[in-house]
């Protein structure tokens, strides 16, 4: 953000995510997300594979978690996700809390 009077940047950090939002997840959006994290980045076909879902319903999942900010799609790799940065420590704690990771 920057000062409009100085002009000078000022840097914070990000503000810690709701958890609250991770609880309103239904079980699904908490497969993928775990499925993410578990293979770093996914596609919506290796999605599929990994869970055993239909391709469209694995594409349709990950537009809406990106979407909420959970994913971010790479910029290199159109159509790769991965966990975003600001929520990755929330999902991170989230699953293994609901022993969909093992614990760190």
């Amino acid at each position: 953000q920057r000062d409009e009077e100085t002009g000078d940047l000022r840097v914070r950090l990000f503000e810690a995510p709701s958890p609250s939002e991770l609880e309103a997840l239904h079980d699904e959006s908490r497969f993928l997300l775990a499925a993410v994290v578990v293979h770093e980045d996914l596609c919506a076909g290796e999605a599929a594979l990994v869970l055993r879902w239909p391709i469209a319903r694995c594409a349709a999942l990950l537009d809406v978690l990106a979407a909420r900010g959970f994913l971010m799609e790479e910029e290199e790799r159109p159509g790769r996700f991965r966990i975003s940065v600001q929520w990755f420590r929330a999902i991170l704690r989230h699953l293994r809390r609901r022993r969909l990771l093992p614990p760190a």
